[in-house]
């Protein structure tokens, strides 16, 4: 009789296609090249961002922050303080078939990272058993960042049980706010250009995040 066969793992079998191992790691090179080096080979740019890559002049926040926000139709958060941020990028989400801004993410040199997007989703229904749960795991704590000089409820996420707090998540005017990075509460956070409704932005363009 002959032994029964089982399908094989799709993922095992891409991972021996020498096709599909170059087109990760063109992938992966391409993202290299996008972060280290946003202009293109044709003088294009692929970021958002005036302010962010190698050989570009030094832009104040206010216009790196307006650039973003012309081009994707969305506010942009900021934390608090003279540090000035990394790189200003955009998320991106399907609506209607199409791909249009979601939100935006604010990164520091320091490795903190503050988001302010629009919720696409329903939060889960909350039941005593999963409240529970979250209760149990160790994994979840209240806390308040302060959201435009408020403070706000939020949920702060652990990367294990019982360990240090890395991300905040709360809800402000409408709109979702993360803070991540090690960080103490009460982190203050400041939102430029949240008060039109929540929503999402304008249909992406191009491959520029």
């Amino acid at each position: 009789m002959p032994s029964p066969s089982f399908p094989r793992d799709p993922y095992d079998v891409l991972s021996r296609d020498p096709d599909y191992l170059d087109a990760l790691e063109e992938n992966s090179r391409r993202q290299a090249r996008d972060w280290l080096d946003p202009v293109g080979t044709d003088g294009t740019r692929r970021v958002l961002d005036p302010g962010f890559g190698l050989g570009t002049p030094a832009l104040s926040l206010t216009d790196r922050v307006a650039t973003v926000r012309a081009a994707t139709g969305l506010p942009v958060a900021l934390l608090d303080g003279p540090a000035a941020p990394r790189r200003i990028t955009a998320l991106t989400a399907l609506v209607d078939g199409a791909s249009h801004y979601a939100g935006t993410e604010t990164r520091y040199p320091d490795g903190r990272s503050v988001r302010v997007h629009w919720p696409t989703l329903p939060p889960p229904a909350a039941t005593a058993g999963t409240a529970a749960a979250v209760q149990d795991s160790g994994l979840f704590a209240r806390s308040t960042p302060v959201v435009d000089g408020t403070p706000v409820e939020a949920t702060g996420c652990r990367s294990r049980p019982g360990g240090p707090v890395v991300t905040r998540l709360a809800e402000a005017g409408g709109w979702l706010v993360s803070v991540s990075g090690q960080d103490l509460d009460g982190t203050r956070v400041r939102l430029v250009g949240a008060d039109r409704a929540p929503g999402p932005g304008l249909p992406r363009t191009g491959d520029a995040t």
